[in-house]
């Protein structure tokens, strides 16, 4: 397969990118867990940036699914992060789960934090030769936006808001087009108090009892965990 994880590394087919190797590893295994499975559904990203990772799921999608229909979704307002909420700047709760169970921090962001143009992003797609007639871009804030017009399944649901309102509002409006067997991965819950925070509130709202994988880190020689993933059970 011309999409093993280091070969693409090595052959430069991953964009720049904040991300750290460790959480563009567990991207690419999950995208490529869920197409061995036959998740019925597409990939969405909600919180795009530059666009990294949605290249690298779009190559997975064109060496694993070349002959299939599937689309990516790349969903982000563009124009960075909104203001923090309330449930962002109360970071006690946040704080209190940092001593137990070791995560790696509790950020809150700023408006306008990881700004990039959607031109970022057709840059990355064109420079890494993936699939353009895959690709559906979705602009403007995720509250007024998704679910986009013509989205149905989704077999792998990423989730990089980084805030609460971010967070829930993409949780609200996908999760329930996530297909059973499909994973949902938030690549700060461990890292953002509010998106912490969104998380275990809509679990706790919608009775998911699905375990919690989380992604771990190491950090001067601190392991902390980071990003987070579940899969969705059937009904």
């Amino acid at each position: 397969s011309r999409s093993d994880f280091y070969e693409v590394q090595r052959t430069g087919h991953s964009p720049p990118t904040t991300s750290t190797l460790t959480r563009r590893l567990w991207t690419f295994a999950l995208s490529h867990l869920v197409l061995s499975r036959r998740i019925p559904g597409d990939f969405v990203e909600a919180g795009v940036f530059r666009g990294a990772t949605a290249v690298m799921m779009l190559f997975v999608l064109d060496d694993q699914d070349g002959g299939g229909s599937r689309s990516m979704w790349a969903c982000d307002s563009f124009e960075g992060l909104p203001s923090p909420s309330d449930q962002d700047l109360s970071g006690r709760d946040c704080f209190r789960s940092l001593a137990a169970s070791g995560m790696k921090g509790c950020d809150i962001g700023r408006r306008g934090l990881y700004r990039a143009g959607v031109g970022a992003l057709e840059t990355g797609v064109e420079k890494y030769h993936v699939r353009r007639s895959r690709l559906r871009v979705v602009k403007g804030w995720f509250a007024d936006t998704l679910p986009a017009a013509g989205m149905g399944h989704i077999a792998f649901l990423r989730l990089d808001g980084d805030l609460h309102n971010s967070t829930r509002d993409s949780l609200d409006r996908l999760y329930p087009l996530l297909s059973p067997g499909g994973v949902v991965y938030l690549d700060d819950m461990g890292s953002f108090a509010g998106c912490w925070r969104a998380a275990n509130n809509y679990r706790r709202d919608h009775s998911i009892d699905a375990p919690v994988h989380m992604i771990y880190e190491m950090k001067n020689n601190f392991r902390a965990w980071e990003a987070a993933f579940w899969f969705k059970p059937a009904a």
